[in-house]
């Protein structure tokens, strides 16, 4: 449960750290006074605000699932659960991430190619028979839209920032991809079956991309923009001594 409760702060210290200050410095780097909430600027941002709100919820108790089916892998069914409920999570941050980038674009303060923002918002077009255009739901596969992404997100807030492809918990998360894939998609009986050594890989694609969320959102919270990068490792150091912004317990 303790590292349950770091887990979670960890995600939601960062989420807090920019509605604290992250959109009044957007706003004061533009050369433009923080906005009123009552003009039409001040809707976009508490847009922005909600929207980041939504993630957070949706992450902790995504997170929450997740670390509860973790503590309970004694049988086949329950690992099974604590994939589904892992890759639960990873999607559902993934999707918020691209709802902030679209509400950012909306408010002014980053701009989107054509092709991005049909991305983000995981459309894609097509016409009928008679020539008629229609929207469809594009089907992206996981680990390019967590690239994507992850890439977007940080751009959207000036900054350069990548998926770390190159780790151990990259790899993990591939190979765990695969087994939530033959989970969904069985057929046979031993496709459903998930052994205590996958349900450990499972658990390092989690821990991998927890820690590298909370990266992504430290890059893009003002004060935190060091000429050496922190590691995840020295985030959750931080985040277990006590995070403060501007001042603020957050």
């Amino acid at each position: 449960m303790a590292t349950l409760g770091r887990e979670r702060s960890a995600v939601r210290r960062r989420i807090h750290a920019q509605l604290a200050s992250g959109f009044a410095a957007d706003w004061l780097r533009a050369g433009q006074p923080a906005a009123d909430l009552s003009t039409t600027a001040g809707v976009s941002m508490n847009k922005i605000i909600a929207t980041l709100r939504e993630m957070d919820e949706l992450g902790c108790v995504l997170l929450n699932d997740a670390k509860h089916a973790e503590a309970h892998l004694q049988s086949d069914t329950a690992r099974r659960h604590y994939v589904r409920a892992v890759f639960a999570y990873i999607e559902g941050l993934g999707f918020r991430l691209k709802r902030v980038v679209l509400a950012r674009h909306a408010s002014g303060l980053c701009k989107l190619l054509p092709p991005e923002i049909a991305l983000l918002r995981e459309e894609s077009y097509d016409l009928d028979d008679k020539g008629v255009p229609h929207i469809r739901a594009a089907h992206l596969k996981l680990t390019r839209n967590l690239r994507f992404a992850f890439e977007q997100y940080a751009k959207a807030y000036g900054m350069a920032g990548t998926l770390a492809v190159d780790a151990p918990g990259w790899r993990a998360l591939l190979a765990a991809a695969e087994i939530r894939n033959r989970l969904m998609h069985p057929k046979s009986v031993q496709d459903i079956e998930v052994t205590e050594d996958e349900a450990k890989v499972v658990k390092a694609a989690l821990d991998w991309f927890t820690a590298e969320f909370v990266r992504l959102l430290g890059i893009s919270v003002p004060g935190s923009r060091r000429s050496k990068p922190e590691t995840p490792k020295r985030h959750m150091e931080r985040f277990k001594r006590g995070h403060r912004v501007k001042g603020r317990d957050i």
